[in-house]
């Protein structure tokens, strides 16, 4: 694609989805500066293993959603570079991408982003995240957000805003390895939706909250805590929302005064 003129360019959406048979792919020309969505854009390219996106331009780009949806290949990305202060959506971002083990997030703005459902669904081999960066104070769908993460022993979500979250179910599944979440700075007023929130999160032992801790306008939370065989009390027999409450409440989760 080198001799592509792209500087007029405003939309890549799944520019190259579904390339399956795709090893490599030389982006080193284009021009991305007009680009508004890139949206779906390496979606399913399953064979490509590296992916110089150095010189991409994203400071106009408002939808990332499944950018990199399946690249279930690739083992390392660099999107260091990116300018992603215009960016809503990140949802499915990269979901499926069970190579990466590890991910350099520190220079995302997220300050505008909707949506993170599934953002690192399925990336299974990450072994960490920093998201101390992350600003979601408009977030409201985080379901699946961090599903069979398997590989992540720690996660700070510490500083996560949640106050808009409308969506938490599954958020959490299958993170197998993961032993501690401190969620003290988690509202969860507007939440109604919990249901898989920790299922099979066998290894996890505290779940710290405080009293902004609420499951007042939670309308689905089938199974809650399914297989949570490590916290405190747990009985296979109480997976759902009544356990969770603080243990002196009778309840799974431990208050952090």
């Amino acid at each position: 694609l080198s001799n592509f003129d792209t500087r007029q360019v405003t939309t890549m959406i799944n520019m190259f989805c579904r390339c399956y048979r795709l090893t490599q792919l030389d982006l080193s020309s284009f021009d991305t500066h007009n680009v508004t969505r890139m949206n779906g854009m390496f979606s399913c390219c399953e064979s490509l293993n590296q992916l110089d996106l150095n010189n991409f331009d994203t400071s106009k780009v408002t939808d990332m959603q499944a950018m990199f949806y399946y690249c279930k290949n690739l083992t390392s990305l660099d999107i260091s570079n990116f300018d992603t202060s215009r960016v809503t959506g990140m949802n499915y971002m990269f979901l499926g991408c069970e190579l990466l083990i590890q991910l350099d997030l520190n220079n995302f703005n997220t300050s505008k982003v909707i949506n993170m459902y599934s953002m690192f669904s399925k990336c299974s081999k990450l072994t960490s995240l920093d998201l101390s960066n992350f600003d979601t104070k408009r977030v409201t769908n985080m379901a699946s957000l961090f599903h069979n993460c398997q590989a992540l022993a720690k996660l700070d979500i510490s500083s996560f805003d949640t106050s808009q979250v409308t969506d938490m179910g599954a958020m959490f599944t299958y993170c197998s390895k993961l032993t501690q979440l401190d969620f003290t700075l988690f509202d969860t007023r507007n939440v109604t939706d919990t249901r898989w929130m920790f299922e099979h999160c066998e290894k996890l032992t505290t779940i710290f909250i405080s009293d902004k801790w609420s499951m007042d306008r939670v309308t689905n939370a089938m199974d809650m805590f399914k297989e949570c065989c490590s916290l405190p009390g747990f009985s296979p027999e109480k997976p759902g929302i009544e356990m969770a409450k603080p243990t002196e409440q009778g309840g799974y989760l431990t208050l952090k005064k």
